[in-house]
């Protein structure tokens, strides 16, 4: 009985206030974002302009700051790449005079960045993975690190496992993407 009493609750409720109240959170949201002041309402209707031409500046800087930092975030492995040095082998393996350099092209400080690099034997094993820790790179500059020496293998890779950019609200650890960490 409880079970038919709360589907028939839940058939018969009225729409319109649950919609309403959701309409009602998006349009909150909507003006947080725009400062609760001026630009456009989710119905595409416009909101009363800026009290004045400063706060209309304002809100431009904002929004292209804004539009900056997604770009940024979104996309940012065209911002943050690696790389690496040419490096020495021995006939028996080995891999000797590694380095790393981190390139950071977006206009901020970057606080921290781990690279992986992993030493391949001839039969395309992994022999051991070291990790890089880059810290304090400032903007549109490079930092190398060398890697260390391996007795064993004959070939390289590398990747970026984590990057930390306060400065534009960015966190990536490749270790909880996907996964819903």
């Amino acid at each position: 009985v409880l079970v038919i009493a709360v589907l028939y609750f839940l058939l018969n409720r009225p729409s319109s206030s649950h919609g309403s109240q959701g309409d009602n959170l998006f349009k909150d949201s909507l003006e947080a974002v725009q400062g609760r002041s001026g630009g456009v309402d989710p119905s595409g209707e416009p909101v009363a302009n800026p009290a004045s031409p400063e706060e209309a500046d304002e809100q431009a800087r904002v929004a292209a700051l804004t539009a900056k930092n997604m770009e940024y975030r979104n996309n940012w492995t065209r911002y943050i790449t690696a790389s690496r040095s040419d490096y020495t082998t021995s006939g028996v393996g080995g891999i000797y005079g590694l380095s790393i350099t981190i390139s950071n092209e977006t206009e901020y400080p970057l606080e921290y960045v781990w690279v992986a690099v992993d030493y391949i034997t001839v039969n395309g094993y992994r022999h051991k993975r070291e990790i890089l820790t880059f810290e304090n790179i400032k903007p549109r500059t490079r930092q190398a690190l060398y890697a260390p020496d391996s007795e064993r293998g004959t070939s390289v890779s590398y990747e970026i496992i984590s990057v930390s950019a306060p400065a534009f609200k960015f966190c990536y650890d490749a270790g909880s993407v996907g996964n819903g960490s």
